[in-house]
């Protein structure tokens, strides 16, 4: 059992550290596209810059819900993960006062 999770806390965190570095290149790009959306915005009509600035404050908003979906599904899964180990203490506890009581 320790060892499924250990492997799984592990994945979990191989999985964290990928999600880092696509992050980290994806703001990256972003950052050497900014000289040429501002360049685009000096030549563009004024609403499509005003639609832009839309667009962005919807997909920062799309990006914060998918962090809190993240966060609530990692949730799930430790809590699903406490609850085994509970069952697991449960039924080690019954073992050991069974046998606690064939002693006596």
């Amino acid at each position: 059992m320790n060892e499924l999770l250990e492997r799984l806390g592990t994945e979990i965190a191989d999985q964290e550290t990928h999600q880092a570095l696509l992050r980290e290149r994806t703001s990256g790009t972003q950052e050497l596209l900014r000289p040429v959306r501002t360049a685009a915005a000096a030549i563009l009509p004024p609403e499509l810059t005003i639609t832009n600035m839309s667009i962005g404050r919807v997909q920062e908003k799309r990006r914060q819900l998918q962090r809190v979906k993240a966060a609530l599904d990692r949730r799930e899964i430790l809590a699903k993960t406490i609850q085994d180990i509970q069952t697991e203490i449960d039924k080690l506890s019954g073992t050991v006062t069974e046998m606690a009581s064939t002693i006596d």
